[in-house]
């Protein structure tokens, strides 16, 4: 990771898009360069196992 994001950097989001199964989707944002900043896993509780989400860091 090269640091924290600024407010207002997120220029471009891709998605929302379905994850296999269709129990999630994800998110992902885009600097204006078009690199990523990063991404939103949407219903992970329900698209990930909990040994997942227990390893996820949360930078908030």
């Amino acid at each position: 990771m090269l640091g924290a994001i600024e407010d207002g950097s997120s220029v471009r989001q891709l998605g929302p898009i379905d994850l296999p199964g269709g129990d999630g989707q994800i998110v992902v944002d885009l600097d204006r360069d078009g690199h990523i900043l990063g991404f939103e896993i949407l219903n992970a509780d329900l698209a990930l196992s909990p040994e997942v989400i227990a390893k996820a860091t949360n930078p908030l």
